[in-house]
């Protein structure tokens, strides 16, 4: 005897819609990130390529305190209508930020400094001198992980933020007026692909909890350390942006939890074409290899392993060029690292290469 099909509701309000604070806030971080990560839209890295040193430094400084603007339960932008323009008009955006008073600013602050305390618990946030540690114990840490080549944020401009809510309103103001333009021509010519994204999702009926749904918008697995949060929220919206590529952000703004998603998993001819696992996980290991120095670091491998200064003389590169290609292909599972004495010692991955070569088959042979 066949069992009875069952036809569930979502357990979560699920919904699509534009946002244009997150997607400035997504765009702004994909723009800061792509110093050392492959995988976001051409106009991301053709976007930071034509950005000087300082203007790179000042957006990775100020993106932080603009997230601050959308993120967390007690964000006074959570009280704004839904049907206000701000949520939709990059104008309409601007005026909010510009008419908030310093209290709301110094909120900014607040909440920036309590979550940089958190990352180190023993130093106190408390006190000016605190902050300061807590700003420059980042900046090594960053440094550390990411390699000189990097444009890391100002220490010192964001200790000065930090101390002075008027100098956040007015930095911010300026970056955004800066940037406008540049974004808002980027962001009409893509109008069609948010249109399409949104009126494919909108006609699907998805079912089960929010693992199901998440799965299928974005073909990937919801982070177990999500689920507390989103429990707590009285929607999910998810946010077509046409610049994530296979990545995905998630912010709690209030009582709604926004995910920013990519928007060309729809197709322009047909009625759905989903981020595949394949697709997903191809993606930024196909990237990484569309380099020319990268492919011959994985030619000077195949001999064995080898540490990154004896690549750099091989190959003729820098020190931040070559710590730069080889921590992405370590990201992306090309390489393995042994540490020995102080040493990075790097050799091929060959079953990471494998995972790629199944994938890519399964999608072309």
């Amino acid at each position: 005897m066949l069992p009875d099909l069952i036809e569930a509701p979502p357990t979560v309000n699920v919904g699509f819609d534009f946002s244009l604070p997150h997607d400035l806030f997504t765009t702004l971080s994909l723009i800061v990130k792509s110093a050392w990560r492959d995988g976001f839209s051409d106009w991301v890295y053709e976007m930071a390529a034509g950005l000087s040193q300082a203007e790179r430094v000042e957006i990775a400084t100020l993106t932080p305190f603009l997230a601050e603007v959308v993120r967390g339960s007690d964000t006074p932008l959570a009280a704004l209508p839904v049907t206000d323009r701000a949520w939709r008009e990059l104008p309409a955006f601007q005026a909010y930020l510009a008419g908030q008073a310093l209290d709301f600013y110094q909120g900014l602050v607040d909440r920036f400094v309590a979550r940089l305390g958190d990352t180190l618990p023993e130093i106190d946030p408390s006190t000016p001198e605190g902050v300061r540690q807590l700003l420059y114990a980042r900046l090594a840490a960053e440094r550390a992980t990411r390699g000189e080549g990097v444009a890391f944020f100002d220490a010192d401009l964001a200790f000065a933020l930090t101390q002075a809510p008027a100098l956040v309103k007015g930095q911010l103001g300026d970056l955004l007026r800066r940037f406008g333009s540049a974004y808002l021509a980027c962001l009409t010519r893509e109008e069609p692909v948010f249109k399409q994204a949104l009126a494919y999702h909108r006609r699907q009926s998805y079912r089960g909890d929010i693992d199901d749904i998440f799965a299928a918008v974005t073909g990937r697995a919801l982070p177990a350390n999500w689920h507390p949060a989103i429990d707590e929220t009285t929607a999910v919206v998810f946010v077509p942006s046409p610049h994530i590529g296979p990545f995905f952000f998630i912010v709690t703004t209030g009582t709604r939890t926004f995910v920013s998603f990519n928007a060309r998993t729809v197709g322009p001819a047909r009625q759905a074409e989903r981020a595949t696992p394949e697709v997903v996980h191809l993606f930024p290991p196909l990237r990484a290899l569309a380099d020319e120095t990268r492919l011959h670091i994985l030619a000077q491998l195949q001999a064995g392993e080898q540490t990154q200064e004896s690549l750099m003389v091989a190959l003729g590169i820098s020190q931040p060029a070559a710590s730069r290609h080889l921590g992405l292909l370590e990201r992306v599972g090309l390489l393995h690292v042994r540490r020995a004495m102080g040493v990075k010692y790097y050799s091929v991955n060959r079953e990471g290469g494998r995972d790629v070569l199944r994938a890519l088959d399964g999608l072309i042979a």
